[in-house]
């Protein structure tokens, strides 16, 4: 868009809702496109993962919602 000269690139700053600033910089290469997780490792596998799935698919089903506190609790009870 703001590339092609269709738009200004304070036009298009302002449609997107991102500082002028940050459009010139991605524009000219400044940054990455996309920038990269801070902790690229994962505690859980994905088979734990799955349990964890399992277990709030099913308390939902019956209707009980997780708070944080039980969500936690059911980590490390799969993690130990």
């Amino acid at each position: 868009m703001a590339n092609s000269g269709a738009v200004s690139k304070r036009k298009a700053a302002e449609m997107f809702r991102i500082p002028k600033s940050t459009l010139m910089d991605k524009l000219a290469g400044r940054t990455p496109e996309h920038r990269a997780r801070l902790d690229p490792f994962t505690v859980l596998t994905v088979a734990e993962e799955n349990a964890l799935v399992e277990y709030r698919t099913g308390m939902a089903s019956i209707g009980y919602q997780v708070t944080s506190n039980e969500l936690c609790l059911e980590v490390k009870t799969i993690l130990d």
